[in-house]
């Protein structure tokens, strides 16, 4: 009994040591001003003994402000709260083994807006922050200039690419839409966005895969989400009006540039972002240069590489509002949700470019046909557009269970455009005769001008003795070799005009039932388009047609006048029924069926016209008449194409009770039946119709470890069908140089994805990483099997490719960024890999295509160390970007091509007039090209900028790009059978003058002063975090390829 007691006293003993041990802490943090919870504030918990202080751990708030932290012993503490923006808070407290839970009540944290007059009290700011799977970025840690756009913010972040058409990517996620503070805006036009706000008006930019609106209202993942961008405004810039209106002026450095003396822009905006509404009205007007980034003072950065390019002059406008009537019947769901936009635009834009490539053959072709062949194109271009369009979204939630959706929308737009091209295909490398190789007058003169590399071009030629003037021998030997090494000759113009309208809309009901889970849904959609082009054209065609059975190449010379006019309609509708139910305590199971019809209707007719009308098709004034034209009835055709879609799926759910992992796995099969009538290309009245049966299968799982800390895995299948134009038998030679036929027994494809992720983020040390990786088949996917013509053009074929590993691709990233202990000093690195195996048609002329491998490996590493005070910000930044690619049929075109560069961006804040002096220098290389593209370019940029007005409301900044006239628009593009490099056109050395002007009224006094200097252009905040220059990433002033 001694012994029992004994015991006993020792357990109670124990257990009451171990609950000392595990004491617990909560409470709520909130704005002082506003009594709003602050969410993701900080809390770090420090012991204190005596007078020091040993960090003990930390803790975030949850989206409602409060917060817990368990794992802690008896003593004394301090609770160090902080948010971004906010004056941090300092709470002592004291923990005792008899109090499982102390509770620290509310913490309320003040705004740190500042005066400039006054020096700012320095707040910490981490770069990004993960919580569960949204990755958030502050964007007081990336500063800019004054007048920067969200576009020049978002260039910035870490893991996020702007592309060179405007595509973003989130650690390779591609953005579909962009909301404000949840709310769409501008629907799906993430331009409206990036151009028309500007980056201090943004307080966090989320990054996350937005579910559907028929998984957020069920609460059931149907696995259709949308990768978003959710820019958060500023605390209190929602309780008023603001806007901003930026009026830039400038002039070409070089004065080749289009002939353009003057580059403008004007931007404007007002928007008011209340808690339950938003309203916004932009306009804007420019005339700038793919080169320009828009003039916007940022976003110009990058490796080398364009994109577009030429000169453009645009008009824009729009409207866009959301609101929340009547009553919260959820959390963030009103009674009433609605929003929309109308948005109008206007822009005419000239480009020119050229290009130069090479095309990979089969070895042995023909005897005098060498493994490859040479082109070279020059174009200049022109077009016009006026577009309109439209969108609402109507939500009437009647209670928490039952709610309706409708969304319509409407476009309108027309459009003209032409085309000059000039463009020679070549039998041998033409650069060893011409430096320009479609102008003869560039043929080399003097032996001296070819360049080393090609050698002695001469050696097969023998000087007859005697001669009077070798060199001259030579060189018409030069212009002969030249003549004979052209295969073909296209020279073309063309005028286009469209118009487009379009008409669509989804009506969505949804039912809740008691039981949470269990949920009913109807959806139906509806899409009307009707289009309607005309297209002069005029071809001029010459070549050395080929002649198997003696060898020799025979001049042949085609010229086409042709009209084209293609009126097409296309109708779809559907209807999908969804229930969903509860097996047990978070496990469900869902059942869905979809019906679709479309109908296209698609009338081509195709006139060819007389040498002395065609002449006359430039003239705008001239006015054809349908009986000068002679309509071909072999190139017109016409079809019918119709389907009938079923989509049955079923998926089966998994949540765990604590929500730390969830699992889902889900089956669709997807009957159709296509039908299709056509006419034209030698064929009439040709009936086709075709049943087939895909199916989708999909599995997700997803773990968390912590709100910090979560690891996910993704797998996808999809079957899809080839076009019924595919599977037409027949042959299109509309253009002799690019003929192609259909194949009626071509198979269905099957793609495989396979995708995992693990995010990590500590709210102490402020440090994040990403690592994601992914890998994706094609089961016979559908190449096109390309013959030599005698010509010089092609003729292809579509071919399904055998093998699981055929066509497969691989990637991977790592993310980090850590911010060292004083806040002055952080480093950022992105790091990622690529691998791509493709199989694919080597063309050859006659026989059967030979197979060709191709194989790229790409490296590249992002790395950034940055500088920041309250009056100095200095970055240091190096890129590399690695390529290798291999060919198993010509090995030694196999290439190994560096991009890399690295510099520096500096900027000073000089309290008088709220002055910034900002410059970045940046060398720009590229190696293991041809030895014309490996250069290296120093690119320079340079601003400065100060404030005048009452409240510092009016900024007059000056900028100069590329000061030393040194960037380039080269970029190349490669793939299993051809290189193509192509140069546009571009300003890229400019000067501009910009005055920005900021209007704050009617929000609270932090709002005004935000407007007035803390954004993101100040100093003055202290904030941790990098400006990293004028642009994203390495360049500096305007950003990563937008040319």
């Amino acid at each position: 009994m001694k012994r029992i007691s004994t015991l006993i006293v020792i357990l109670a003993i124990s257990v009451s040591s171990l609950m000392a041990q595990n004491l617990e802490i909560k409470g709520s943090v909130y704005d002082f001003d506003s009594a709003e919870p602050l969410y993701p504030a900080a809390v770090q918990v420090f012991s204190i003994a005596g007078t020091d202080t040993v960090y003990v751990n930390g803790v975030s708030t949850e989206e409602d402000g409060t917060f817990s932290l368990g794992g802690l012993k008896a003593g004394n503490y301090m609770a160090r709260t902080t948010f971004l923006g906010y004056n941090e808070n300092d709470k002592n407290f004291t923990l005792r083994s008899g109090t499982q839970t102390t509770d620290l009540g509310r913490i309320s944290l003040r705004s740190d807006g500042i005066t400039l007059q006054t020096v700012a009290i320095s707040a910490v700011a981490a770069k990004v922050q993960i919580d569960n799977d949204t990755v958030m970025f502050n964007s007081a840690a990336f500063k800019l200039p004054e007048g920067s756009s969200v576009e020049d913010l978002i260039r910035k972040l870490p893991g996020v690419q702007i592309s060179s058409d405007g595509n973003i990517t989130v650690n390779g996620k591609t953005v579909q839409k962009i909301l404000v503070n949840g709310k769409e805006f501008f629907n799906d036009d993430p331009s409206v966005a990036l151009t028309q706000l500007t980056a201090d008006m943004i307080e966090r930019v989320k990054a996350y895969d937005k579910q559907s609106d028929l998984a957020r209202q069920t609460g059931i993942d149907d696995g259709e989400e949308t990768t978003v961008l959710d820019l958060q405004v500023q605390r209190g810039m929602a309780k008023g009006w603001f806007g901003n209106l930026n009026v830039g002026g400038g002039r070409p450095l070089s004065v080749e540039d289009f002939d353009v003396s003057t580059l403008y822009q004007v931007n404007a905006s007002l928007n008011r972002f209340d808690e339950d509404k938003q309203f916004t009205v932009i306009g804007s007007a420019s005339q700038s240069s793919g080169g320009m980034g828009g003039m916007r003072g940022g976003g110009r950065g990058g490796m080398m590489g364009g994109g577009g390019g030429g000169i453009s002059t645009s008009y824009s406008a729009g409207v866009n509002f959301a609101m929340n009537l009547g009553q919260e019947v959820s959390q963030d769901n009103y009674q009433y949700e609605v929003g929309g936009s109308v948005n109008w635009s206007h822009n005419d834009n000239e480009s020119s470019s050229k290009s130069s490539g090479e095309n990979f053959y089969a070895a042995g072709n023909a005897p005098g046909i060498i493994d490859h062949t040479w082109n070279n194109r020059q174009s200049e271009n022109g077009s016009g557009s006026n577009s309109i369009s439209g969108q609402m979204r109507i939500e009437w939630n009647k209670d928490n269970y039952t709610s309706l959706l409708f969304q319509p929308q409407f476009s309108y737009s027309k459009s003209d455009s032409w085309n000059k091209s000039n463009s020679r295909t070549f039998k041998a490398d033409p650069y060893q005769f011409a430096s320009n190789p479609l102008d003869t007058n560039s043929i080399y003169k003097t032996r001296s001008d070819i360049p080393t590399q090609y050698g002695d071009v001469f050696a097969s030629f023998t000087i007859e003795p005697g001669s009077l003037d070798p060199e001259a021998d030579l060189i018409d030997s030069l212009k002969y070799l030249y003549d004979q090494s052209i295969w073909n000759i296209q020279n073309s113009n063309s005028k286009n005009t469209s118009t487009n309208t379009s008409y669509s809309g989804n009506l969505q009901f949804v039912r809740r039932f008691g039981n949470r889970g269990r949920n009913i849904s109807i959806r139906g959609t509806y899409n009307i388009n009707n289009s309607e082009s005309e297209q002069f054209s005029r071809s001029e065609q010459f070549s050395h047609n080929f002649i198997r059975n003696t060898g020799l190449y025979v001049p042949h010379d085609t010229l086409l006048n042709r009209f084209n006019r293609n009126p097409s309609d296309r109708n779809s509708y559907s209807i999908q029924g969804t229930y969903s139910e509860p097996i047990s305590t978070g496990t469900y199971l869902q059942v869905s069926y979809q019906f679709s019809y479309s109908a296209q209707n698609s009338d081509r007719a195709t006139y060819n016209m007389a040498d002395e009308l065609a002449n006359l098709w430039g003239n705008p004034d001239w006015i054809y008449e349908d009986n000068q034209l002679i309509r071909d009835e072999k190139l017109s055709t016409n079809s019918f194409y119709y389907n009938y879609d079923q989509n049955a799926q079923l998926q089966f759910r998994k949540n765990s009770t604590d929500n730390t992992y969830n699992f889902t796995v889900g089956l669709s099969v997807l009957p159709q039946y296509s039908k299709m009538n056509y006419s034209g290309l030698g064929v009439k009245d040709t009936l086709l119709s075709r049943t087939v049966f895909n199916w989708t299968p999909t599995v997700q799982f997803r773990y968390r470890f912590t709100r910090q800390e979560q690891f996910n895995i993704r797998y996808n299948g999809r079957s899809s069908q080839p076009s019924m134009q595919q599977l037409l038998d027949i042959n299109d030679d509309t253009d002799p140089f690019r003929v192609s036929s259909g194949n009626p027994g071509l198979k269905p494809t099957f793609n495989n994805s396979l995708s995992l992720g693990y995010q990590k983020y500590n709210p102490v040390t402020m440090g994040s990483f990403n690592i994601n990786t992914s890998v994706s088949n094609t089961l016979r996917q559908i190449q096109n099997k390309t013959n030599l013509q005698p010509n010089g053009g092609t003729e292809s074929r579509p071919e399904n490719m055998d093998g699981f590993f055929a066509n497969w691709n691989g990637n991977a990233s790592f993310m980090y960024n850590y911010t060292f202990p004083d806040d002055r000093y952080s480093i950022t690195t992105n790091t990622s890999g690529n691998y791509r195996h493709q199989e694919s048609w080597a063309q050859i002329m006659d026989g059967d295509a030979q197979l060709r491998k191709s194989n790229t490996t790409g490296a590249s590493e992002r790395l950034s160390f940055e500088y920041r005070d309250d009056y100095l910000s200095i970055s240091l930044d190096g890129n590399l970007n690695y390529s290798h690619s291999t060919n198993d049929l010509q090995p030694e075109r196999n290439m190994d091509t560096y991009d890399y560069s690295y510099g520096t961006s500096i900027m000073a804040y000089i309290p008088w007039r709220n002055m910034r002096l900002g410059t970045d220098l940046n060398m720009n290389s590229r190696r293991g090209y041809d030895s014309e593209m490996n250069t290296d370019e120093l690119v320079w940029n340079a601003s400065v900028s100060f404030s005048f007005l009452k409240g510092n409301k009016a900024t007059l900044q000056l900028t100069a790009y590329d000061i030393l006239h040194q960037r380039s628009t080269v970029q190349r593009s490669m793939s299993a059978t051809s290189r193509t490099d192509t140069e546009n056109k571009n300003i890229n050395s400019f000067f501009m003058a910009s005055v920005i002007y900021r209007l704050s009224i009617f929000g609270d006094r932090n709002a005004r002063q935000s407007m007035s200097g803390r954004g993101m252009g100040n100093f003055g905040g202290g904030y941790r975090g990098g400006m990293g220059g004028f642009g994203g990433g390495m360049g500096g002033f305007g950003g990563g390829g937008r040319f």
